[in-house]
């Protein structure tokens, strides 16, 4: 039971995480200009005892103009591509913490109002005194973390987004 608690409170942080947005933001979005849109991941401490290691692989993390978005819309701007290997996109959120980061994808786009990020997610698990599991992210694979909050590209800026 003390790891099913356990679980679900990884589980919850990583959804509270996924959805604290911190962004940048410029004047100019002359659509006929580009700007940069670039996800960095950052975690704060887990503070349970003897969690080893958070391991999240991301299939593929995708933007889109407009909120209501399918997946098999054409329109999608990929910024982590599922053609990476699988340890090119798996990240330990213990190793991104007290400051450190990583980038989880950029991609160059034009100026405008973007409403949807989707981040889909291969596989999750938690490591607790040596002892792998699972970690199920509901929605993560199937359709992704649907973050639904509005962001501005502006022209000649890096617009960073702080998962």
């Amino acid at each position: 039971m003390k790891n099913s608690i356990r679980k679900t409170w990884i589980g919850g942080l990583l959804s509270a995480v996924v959805l604290t947005l911190g962004l940048a933001a410029c004047s100019s979005t002359d659509p006929s200009e580009s700007g940069s849109l670039q996800l960095t991941l950052v975690d704060a401490p887990a503070p349970i005892d003897g969690i080893e290691a958070i391991d999240i692989t991301f299939s593929s993390i995708l933007v889109h103009k407009t909120s209501s978005a399918e997946l098999d819309d054409a329109q999608w701007i990929v910024l982590l591509d599922e053609d990476l290997s699988a340890a090119e996109r798996t990240f330990d959120l213990l190793e991104y913490v007290n400051g450190a980061s990583a980038v989880l994808g950029s991609a160059s786009l034009e100026s405008g109002h973007y409403s949807q990020i989707r981040i889909i997610i291969e596989s999750a698990t938690i490591t607790i005194d040596g002892v792998e599991s699972d970690l199920t992210i509901l929605s993560g694979t199937v359709s992704g973390l649907k973050l639904t909050h509005a962001f501005t590209i502006d022209a000649n800026v890096i617009t960073e987004i702080i998962l």
